[in-house]
């Protein structure tokens, strides 16, 4: 009989984040600091930091560069590829 060992991490299922996480963690994903990412969704910047506890709560992670990692990991950012826009320079 064959045992397959896996890790904790094999083991663990896909967290389910809401569509509201998911914008968020996306935004944060090009580099957008709170407030912009606030402006974005027009909400607040409260509302914004309750959702980012949230999701670092449902990755277990402590910083946004740990849940932008495991994100990645597990495909949840779409079009992740993308870079962020770069300032233009003005003559």
């Amino acid at each position: 009989m064959n045992h397959r060992h896996t890790s904790g991490q094999d083991q663990q299922a896909t967290p389910a984040l809401s569509s509201r996480e998911l914008q968020v963690l996306t935004l944060l994903s090009t580099g957008r600091p709170i407030k912009r990412v606030a402006l974005d969704l027009d909400i607040s910047a409260h509302t914004v930091n309750q959702h980012v506890r949230q999701i670092y709560l449902k990755l277990a992670v402590h910083n946004r560069i740990m849940a932008l990692n495991r994100a990645r990991q597990l495909g949840l950012l779409i079009n992740d590829s993308v870079p962020p826009p770069q300032p233009t320079l003005s003559c």
